[in-house]
């Protein structure tokens, strides 16, 4: 399994919040967008290779706009989640599906380097804004396979479990149980530095209602991984520890508990945005208390 230092340098790397420091942003997304290939995705319900996943030519424009869209999103107002994405990703597959439910993306261990993204233009929310989370989220999971390819893996593989995952209610195996608590810890920053430069109440209302859900399962995966039925033994110790402590951020929103005056004071605040910022300092302190 992989050694304890790793475990200290991914929060570094997890965490969007802020400006890009003087780095030089790139002017546009570095990876390929493959539109045609004939690669084929393992463990899908549908085939990327066959011709009908494929967009017809007078539908790619709209793909491409929402792309673009994206990449401007993040250069503008989340340039540390550019600056990664552009780096982690070496290239996107753009198909579409009917045997796919809406918009979604996905990595596999097998294709390292390469996301999918399915049906990019169905999505209810809006586009620009799941695109960027499924950019992010993606690069993450590549982030993480490097690291497990260089440095061993965060559990064990072949561990034949499954285990509830607090953020979709799926069932999965440990080692997307693992992915899962750190990629969601990224994605919950990447809508916090969003959530710091919204347009308008109906942008803001979008983000709230992506941070809830990625909250939520932070609330529970501490229960999850100090279950008796958790197989502690199959995971790296400081990947373990890693894990309850960034579970904290989940208390970084929460109302006072003493005087229903406060309550009501409390969230009177949060309706003018006053929990972007308990958030945020939550983040930060998860990260800064890791390292003292």
């Amino acid at each position: 399994m992989t050694s304890d230092d790793v475990a200290g340098g991914l929060l570094d790397q997890l965490n969007y919040v802020g400006g890009s420091d003087g780095a030089i942003l790139p002017p546009e997304f570095a990876f390929a967008l493959d539109f045609d290939s004939a690669r084929a995705w393992p463990d899908l319900p549908y085939d990327t290779a066959s011709p009908v996943s494929r967009y017809p030519l007078e539908s790619r424009p709209q793909i491409l706009l929402i792309l673009e869209e994206a990449a401007n999103l993040f250069r503008s107002r989340a340039p540390k989640a550019w600056i990664f994405v552009n780096r982690e990703l070496e290239g996107a597959m753009i198909r579409r599906s009917s045997a796919v439910n809406g918009a979604s993306s996905s990595s596999n261990r097998e294709l390292v380097g390469t996301c999918l993204l399915t049906n990019l233009d169905l999505s209810p929310d809006p586009a620009v804004f799941i695109c960027a989370e499924a950019l992010v989220h993606e690069a993450i999971h590549q982030h993480l396979y490097r690291i497990e390819l260089q440095k061993g893996p965060f559990c064990d593989l072949d561990d034949a479990g499954r285990y509830r995952s607090p953020w979709s209610g799926n069932r999965i195996p440990l080692h997307s149980l693992i992915h899962a608590s750190l990629v969601w810890f990224g994605v919950l920053s990447l809508w916090c530095q969003l959530a710091r430069s919204c347009a308008n109440e109906n942008e803001a209302l979008s983000v709230r209602s992506r941070v809830a859900p990625t909250l939520f399962g932070f609330a529970f995966i501490r229960q999850i991984v100090d279950s008796p039925a958790f197989p502690r033994g199959s995971v790296a110790p400081k990947i373990v520890e890693l894990i309850g402590h960034i579970a904290n951020v989940a208390t970084a929103a929460q109302p006072p508990r003493d005087e229903r005056a406060a309550l009501g004071d409390f969230l009177q605040r949060s309706e003018k945005g006053e929990w972007v910022t308990s958030l945020v300092s939550g983040l930060e302190h998860v990260e800064r208390s890791w390292h003292a």
